[in-house]
């Protein structure tokens, strides 16, 4: 009885102190203004912050980086880009991170181990990542750009990707039956020609850390080595410091490229090194081998059918699982457009 006296004593005067004499944390939490005051709402729009998803944040500056990856990938820039269309590709851009934060809030509540992404996995895969930009100070550039928390939050970023992917996956079925994939390829044939493709090496500089000049006359001096003096391209590539390490690019399509180093690439002779621009920087560029399009066998694409079967029952159930997640937090999303369209409402 002495015992439960003193820890009850204890507590009245922990509470005491916490609620009138220190305001701590009790207190913060019991006279805090609402998540969903217009306190709270305004201080959020203060911190750049374009919608809440349960009150979690997703800023301003996400949305833009999302966009400027989307401009990227098109070979474009926001400077290319009408009032009408950065209005839009905001608008996008906001509701695929909000699709994308309800599928992390799911995944937090469900059990861990059912989507935790193998060690090995997340190195090979961010790898990968960091080898599209060359060199390391290439690398090092993109991640101040966009203002990431160094090389932690890129791999951060990189496995809440492969575990949303891992998550979706959980509920598609994985077998595609022969007669399946047949059928599909009866009823697709004339759409598989197989897009024209180009054998590529390049020695390729960027201009986000160097001069554009320097890096042009560096370029410039590798093809008068290979066309004039004939040395070995890999050799040249090697001796090139600033040169990213990625020569061999192999077979290429042009979707798979962004669109002015597509315009190269396929505008190119064959066997004829030639020194383009790209919006990254400079590039020697040889085309080495030319496949034009055909339509294949069945046996040739049976692979990529039954895997473009299984894509098209991903990107229906992600639609169907969109609008579920969607009803569920109806009331639980906010966009604050004053914040997310600030510019093109000037």
């Amino acid at each position: 009885m002495t015992i439960q006296l003193a820890a009850y004593a204890v507590l009245t005067c922990y509470l005491c102190l916490d609620l009138w004499v220190f305001r701590g944390p009790l207190s913060r939490t019991i006279t805090r203004p609402r998540m969903d005051s217009e306190e709270m709402i305004a201080e959020a729009k203060a911190q750049g912050i374009a919608a809440r998803v349960y009150f979690q944040p997703i800023y301003r500056a996400q949305v833009d980086e999302r966009a400027r990856q989307y401009l990227w990938e098109r070979g474009r820039t926001f400077a290319d880009t009408t009032v009408t269309e950065r209005h839009l590709l905001r608008e996008g851009m906001v509701h695929e991170l909000i699709d994308q934060l309800l599928i992390k809030i799911q995944i937090k509540i469900s059990p861990a181990e059912n989507f935790t992404i193998p060690e090995g996995t997340q190195q090979e895969v961010f790898a990968l990542f960091e080898k599209r930009y060359g060199t390391a100070e290439v690398f090092d550039a993109l991640l101040a750009d966009q203002k990431w928390r160094e090389e932690e939050e890129a791999r951060m970023r990189i496995n809440a990707r492969l575990q949303r992917e891992k998550y979706l996956n959980s509920f598609l079925p994985d077998e595609v039956t022969g007669d399946e994939a047949r059928e599909w390829y009866e009823k697709n044939r004339k759409e598989m020609r197989a897009p024209a493709r180009r054998m590529v090496r390049q020695i390729f500089v960027s201009t986000l850390t160097s001069e554009v000049d320097a890096v042009r006359e560096l370029v410039e001096a590798a093809r008068a080595r290979v066309v004039d003096k004939n040395e070995d391209f890999a050799a040249v590539a090697g001796s090139v410091e600033s040169a990213s390490k990625l020569v061999d690019l192999g077979w290429v399509t042009a979707d798979k490229l962004p669109q002015d180093f597509s315009l190269a690439v396929f505008s190119l002779p064959l066997n004829k090194p030639q020194v383009v621009q790209s919006k990254l920087g400079w590039h020697l560029i040889e085309v080495t081998a030319v496949e034009e399009g055909e339509v294949p066998d069945f046996e040739e694409v049976a692979e990529s059918v039954t895997d473009a079967i299984r894509q098209s029952r991903k990107e229906a159930h992600l639609v169907v699982f969109r609008r579920y997640m969607r009803n569920r937090a109806e009331g639980k999303i906010e966009i604050f457009e004053d914040v997310l369209f600030a510019e093109d409402l000037e």
